[in-house]
């Protein structure tokens, strides 16, 4: 039987799949949560054994009302998260003046929005229960903007930002907040690999920081 429950929003062939592995070999059950439930059903077979299960879930990040019904159903079916993992990160390659004003606002809903509506979809059951973890993965465009990169760099600012204000808002509350800012390009087999980059995720959730810190540079 797996001895705790973990929900991972954004997953995909990279970090995401490698965060599933880590958090179920560990023992937790995980429901993994993407836009494209098809995408994480064919994912079936990269999943590595665990005392565990693993579930799908199907849901738009962008959209609050899908976000908030998702993450319901899955406390419904499997009760609260002990860790929430917010992992969505939307690439499109754009310059501040080119891209479209309601392609930039949709980004954002999607790579800042999405995480507000999590918390506030679990953070209330977690603060009742009096304990749990929201993890939080960032990028280095947070840090150093890059203009090619303009959307999903204002998306990480934001982020990087609503994690501080989330780590203040938990405070006290048994819930912890910490955001893990992968500072370069995740790649298999080099210091951003995707696995062990979902190492210190686990390690911050075993383990937290330094207190009063909410944030891990990984680089």
């Amino acid at each position: 039987m797996a001895k705790h429950l973990a929900i991972v929003i954004g997953v995909g062939p990279g970090l995401g799949l490698a965060l599933v592995n880590k958090f179920h070999n560990e023992g937790f059950d995980v429901c993994m949560v993407a836009r494209n439930k098809d995408k994480l059903e064919s994912y079936a077979s990269q999943i590595i054994e665990g005392p565990g299960k693993v579930h799908s879930y199907s849901a738009d990040a962008g959209n609050n009302e899908s976000m908030q019904t998702t993450l319901k159903k899955i406390v419904k079916e499997h009760g609260i998260p002990d860790v929430l993992i917010y992992n969505v990160s939307l690439l499109r390659p754009a310059r501040p003046l080119n891209i479209e004003y309601d392609t930039f606002v949709e980004d954002f809903q999607i790579n800042v929005g999405g995480m507000l509506s999590a918390f506030q979809s679990i953070f209330p059951s977690m603060k009742e229960r009096g304990q749990g973890t929201i993890l939080v993965t960032g990028g280095g465009l947070s840090l150093i903007p890059y203009f090619e990169f303009t959307s999903l760099g204002i998306g990480k600012a934001g982020l990087r930002n609503l994690a501080g204000s989330l780590a203040q808002e938990a405070k006290k509350s048994g819930v912890r907040v910490f955001t893990i800012t992968v500072n370069g390009m995740i790649e298999p087999k080099t210091k951003f690999d995707p696995l062990r980059i979902a190492d210190k995720f686990h390690d911050v959730y075993e383990n937290g920081l330094t207190p009063g810190e909410f944030e891990f540079i990984y680089q």
